[in-house]
């Protein structure tokens, strides 16, 4: 084995190691919009849907349509909100420029404080169900399709008490 090949070995075990589990305190997340302003996913009995996508990843693409119609159903309970953070340094106002390079309406996120790592995030998209600091689930990929999915798993964690 070469010396890269042990390196990015145990940069994905360290990674895996780093990824929570169900049940798992992940802390309080907090994200910049495109004017900078901080968002703090801190609210109590309020589900969050956290997306970790990247601008050149199709099934990431593909999916916002399926994401934004997600949002419309359940954001208006005000019990539900959907945070679709773009993978790549992005902030300020390019992030309005990364919505509308993906076709999307969504708010964009950037990861100053780095989530994305800190949560073991490797592939894309990764999305991250939480509720009051703590990870309800984590899945991997996406594309078409997405919403039946999602929808399912927010309206269940929404019939749970907070």
């Amino acid at each position: 084995m070469s010396i890269l090949g042990l390196i990015v070995g145990l940069a994905l075990a360290a990674s895996a190691l780093a990824a929570p589990s169900r049940g798992d305190s992940v802390g309080t997340l907090r994200f910049a919009d495109a004017s900078g302003q901080a968002i703090t996913l801190d609210a109590p009995g309020v589900v969050y849907l956290v997306d970790f996508w990247a601008l050149g990843c199709k099934p990431c693409i593909a999916e916002m349509p399926d994401l934004e119609r997600l949002a419309k159903e359940y954001e208006p309970s005000r019990r539900f909100r959907l945070v679709t953070v773009v993978y790549g340094g992005w902030k300020g106002a390019d992030l309005k420029k990364v919505a509308a390079n993906a076709g999307t309406k969504l708010p964009v996120y950037a990861d100053p404080d780095n989530w994305h790592d800190r949560l073991g995030v490797d592939a894309y998209p990764t999305k991250f169900l939480i509720r009051d600091g703590k990870l309800i689930t984590r899945a991997r990929g996406g594309g078409t399709g997405s919403y039946a999915a999602w929808s399912a798993a927010v309206a269940d964690e929404l019939k749970r008490a907070p």
